[in-house]
């Protein structure tokens, strides 16, 4: 704040999908929206969906800072999501570990196997806990019962690549004007200033 003695920041913590109410009033006021976080939501509706609450709670000349991650070879963002060290498998299954103990469900996470895989049709890659034997699990907390056979999937994750293009088509439907795009070196991921109109 030395640097920068006008400026207030004010952090929101809570679920962003729920809680924008919390951004404070003023003026010319600055969102930051970071990482690739965007491309967690599916594209339609979800991430226009939210762009569009964020709208709502925004003045006309506000501006977002929204961070995407960018399309990129298929081979190399599959590598990335099926590391051969496991640790991404590893995250994906530990999943079942917390449904179980938050919902009173009976995984066995033994009984499945990570898979993530490139979509090119969403431009997103989907993470899949695949079961390798005929089961069934009970999530008592939800009154759920499933009945999985081998090859049967529960999707876990998505994360949707973004381009210039689709960024400015989301942006423009939302409501907000690209000013300014910054990338990385090799074009990895992308930061768009965007004001509100």
């Amino acid at each position: 704040v030395g640097e920068y003695p006008g400026l207030e920041v004010h952090g929101v913590v809570g679920n962003f999908l729920e809680h924008l109410d919390g951004i404070p009033e003023g003026s010319d006021r600055l969102v930051l929206f970071l990482g690739g976080t965007i491309g967690n939501l599916p594209l339609r509706p979800q991430a226009r969906d939210f762009l569009r609450s964020l709208d709502e709670a925004m003045d006309p000349g506000d501006w977002l800072l929204l961070g995407t991650d960018l399309i990129k070879p298929v081979d190399r963002v599959e590598s990335a999501y099926n590391d051969g060290a496991g640790v991404t498998a590893s995250f994906n299954l530990n999943i079942l570990d917390v449904v179980n103990r938050q919902f009173a469900a009976d995984f066995a996470p033994p009984l499945f196997r990570h898979l993530a895989f490139y979509n090119e049709v969403d431009h997103r890659i989907e993470m899949w806990l695949v079961s390798t034997v005929p089961q069934r699990i009970v999530v008592q907390t939800a009154e759920l019962e499933l009945e999985l056979e081998p090859g049967d999937g529960i999707r876990t994750e998505i994360s949707t690549k973004y381009d210039r293009p689709r960024v400015e088509e989301l942006l423009d439907d939302t409501g907000f004007d690209l000013v300014h795009w910054y990338t990385d070196p090799e074009e990895l991921f992308a930061l768009s200033l965007a004001r509100r109109r």
